[in-house]
């Protein structure tokens, strides 16, 4: 079988390993999902796991990822509130998403058990930060805004904030309002930005 073939069949099988992966982790949880059920979703030998993703906590890294992928931030955006609303709907994606719980199982259980995953992880902060710090210092220049902090300081108020929100809804679920803190950060940016970014935000987005 040619090369390139041979490729195309190990993409779509990962794919499809993927993707019963997220379905059942959504539906039983990561712990209570083994690598059999998997394969058996997949209509793929449990045995080629091993292969794509090393075990069961590395397809859940990839499927995280892919999460990422879908909605991360990857390019220069826009001054102002068009890249504002790019931002929000980037970090507040999975608020309402049934996929949530994905995060939990990542973050909680899997992320310090492997410095390359850290480190991947790390790469897609810095990646996102650099968009968000130019974005925030395009728009205090182009809004010409009034502000005391620097754009460095205002993206770690803002993915701390974030971060620390995702966390506590994690932890506590229906006993923590994680709108109304995302509300009260927006609100919060909103001041440090001496702007109405949040306040004029498209829900519709």
């Amino acid at each position: 079988m040619p090369p390139r073939r041979m490729t195309e069949i190990g993409d779509e099988s990962k794919q499809r390993l993927l993707d019963a992966a997220e379905a059942l982790f959504l539906e039983k949880g990561f712990e209570d999902t083994t690598v059999v059920e998997i394969g058996q979703r997949a209509g793929i030998s449990h045995g080629s796991i091993p292969w794509h993703f090393g075990n069961k906590s590395g397809i859940l890294f990839a499927v995280v990822s892919r999460l990422f992928d879908m909605v991360g931030l990857t390019e220069k955006l826009e001054p102002g509130q068009s890249g504002f609303n790019s931002i929000w709907k980037e970090q507040t994606y999975f608020d309402t998403s049934s996929k949530f719980s994905l995060f939990g199982a990542f973050f909680i259980a899997e992320m310090e058990r492997s410095e390359s995953r850290r480190l991947e992880m790390l790469t897609r902060h810095q990646l996102s930060r650099r968009i968000i710090v130019d974005w925030i210092t395009r728009s205090i220049e182009v809004d010409s805004l009034h502000t005391e902090l620097p754009a460095d300081d205002i993206f770690e108020f803002w993915i701390s904030a974030s971060r620390g929100a995702i966390l506590l809804k994690m932890i506590l679920r229906d006993d923590f309002d994680l709108p109304a803190a995302r509300r009260g950060i927006g609100l919060a940016l909103d001041a440090h930005l001496g702007a109405s970014y949040f306040r004029n935000l498209d829900t519709s987005l």
